[in-house]
């Protein structure tokens, strides 16, 4: 095997030093002719669930690295997990999106008012808020004196707004 120079491709190193399995989407380093360890699973889990892999000097998020290995070629814009585990980058669970869509099937990110995302509870007029976000753009659905009637209605927009993307879970 050829020493790994400075100059190999990100595609060159990934397929010398590691192996990736679409059906389990789980990287593992190659058997080479210096390799004691072969078949040792690579990268972390990141605080977000993200699994990380460095790869030429360089940190890669292995969904993106996995689309590489199978593709021939880093996707376009943004990858999204269909099954929204951070962690699952099996060849299927992967779609390519733009922001926007991958948004949309995003768990909440955060503590709020509400356990459901697009819900809120607004103090000052003392009701549930529902909202639903496309393109950067909000659009309100109404406002709810319970948060079963918001997510109700937020649920019930989702297939119009988002599609394929909307949050399955």
């Amino acid at each position: 095997m050829p020493k790994v120079t400075k100059n190999r491709t990100v595609t060159e190193a990934l397929h010398h030093r590691l192996h990736y399995d679409p059906e389990t989407g789980v990287f593992t380093t190659a058997k080479t002719a210096r390799s004691k360890k072969h078949g040792r699973i690579v990268g972390w889990r990141d605080e977000l669930g993200y699994i990380r892999i460095w790869v030429n000097r360089k940190l890669y998020l292995a969904h993106r690295l996995a689309w590489l290995w199978v593709h021939g070629k880093f996707p376009d814009g943004n990858l999204d997990h269909i099954n929204g585990n951070p962690s699952d980058n099996r060849i299927a669970n992967l779609r390519e999106c733009n922001q926007s869509q991958n948004c949309a099937n995003s768990i909440i990110q955060r503590k709020g008012s509400s356990t459901r995302k697009g819900v809120s509870f607004d103090k000052a007029k003392k009701s549930f808020r529902a909202y639903i976000t496309v393109g950067r753009k909000q659009i309100f659905l109404g406002r709810f004196l319970t948060a079963k009637e918001a997510i109700a209605v937020r649920k019930a927009a989702e297939p119009k707004y988002h599609g394929e993307f909307m949050r399955k879970a």
